[in-house]
């Protein structure tokens, strides 16, 4: 199957859900129960052209949107490709699902503290199958804060409640130090 047709049946089941659930707390849990279905579509897409990522760190493939009208819910593969590359600090909308499919990275949390400026709270590893999911009561696009960077390379899953490319970007109070031969 092509991914515009796995995409969809992804979308549709999450949409289902939030249909079922609303956008509350239910949500994150019933999306990790349907975890091993999102894999198992996800596994034989092949990723396409790096889509708005000009640090070329990673190649994002949105493959279903809700609608292309509206804003509403996106499903996007993310081809990790380089070793120890960081994305930028950055915000989501008000739902996050990021299930690792494949490699190793290093999740880092960031509390909001001024507008730009955030400071460091905790970092944690995910491999695969791991899955990390945020929801807020915002409805903007400061919520789960956090930036990535890859140990491993491989695949994750996103799911996101709006676009994920339209997060808030962030700046470093006080810059944390990442030690990475802690996560090798």
């Amino acid at each position: 199957m092509n991914k515009e047709i796995i995409g969809r049946l992804i979308l549709d089941r999450v949409l289902k859900i939030k249909h079922t659930t609303g956008l509350n707390n239910d949500l994150p849990k019933q999306l990790q129960k349907n975890s091993f279905f999102f894999k198992e579509e996800s596994e034989n897409i092949l990723l396409g052209e790096n889509q708005n990522n000009k640090s070329n760190q990673y190649n994002r493939t949105v493959i279903a949107k809700e609608s292309d009208i509206y804003e509403g819910f996106e499903v996007v593969l993310i081809d990790w490709n380089h070793m120890n590359k960081h994305c930028d600090i950055h915000g989501h909308p008000q739902l996050m699902y990021y299930q690792v499919l494949s490699g190793t990275y290093v999740m880092n949390l960031y509390r909001v503290e001024e507008e730009n400026k955030v400071s460091f709270e905790r970092s944690f590893v995910l491999k695969e199958g791991d899955i990390y999911t945020s929801l807020s009561d915002d409805k903007g696009y400061s919520n789960a804060v956090h930036s990535m960077q890859c140990i491993r390379p491989g695949k994750t899953l996103n799911i996101y409640s709006g676009d994920g490319m339209k997060g808030k970007r962030f700046c470093m109070k006080k810059p944390y130090p990442l030690k990475l031969e802690k996560y090798k």
